[in-house]
């Protein structure tokens, strides 16, 4: 079944830019009396969460990720610690399967 997606509104003083759900006559911020216009929140994943890495929009080539900071932790299986290049990366995710 499709997702319906509902259009929220608020409504944005032009005077003092205080904001409410609903339309009032007068702005409780500033007193102004019929300032009051519509505006659409915003919509979509970017305005459902915020992002936990800053500027995620940034797109890089993987060979211009400087890794040589990154402090890696042995875990003591050869094999495992060469294909993770080196051990694991602290902080990191790593899936095994």
């Amino acid at each position: 079944m499709a997702k319906v997606v509902k259009i929220k509104t608020r409504y944005v003083c032009q005077d003092c830019g205080g904001v409410s759900p609903k339309w009032q006559g007068k702005c409780p911020d500033c007193g102004a009396w019929n300032k009051y216009v519509e505006e659409r929140e915003p919509v979509g994943r970017s305005a459902e969460r915020p992002t936990l890495f800053g500027d995620t929009d940034k797109v890089s080539r993987i060979s211009d990720v400087d890794i040589s900071n990154d402090q890696r932790l042995l875990t003591q299986i050869g094999e495992f610690d060469r294909v993770l290049g080196g051990g694991v990366v602290q902080g990191s995710v790593v899936l095994v399967g």
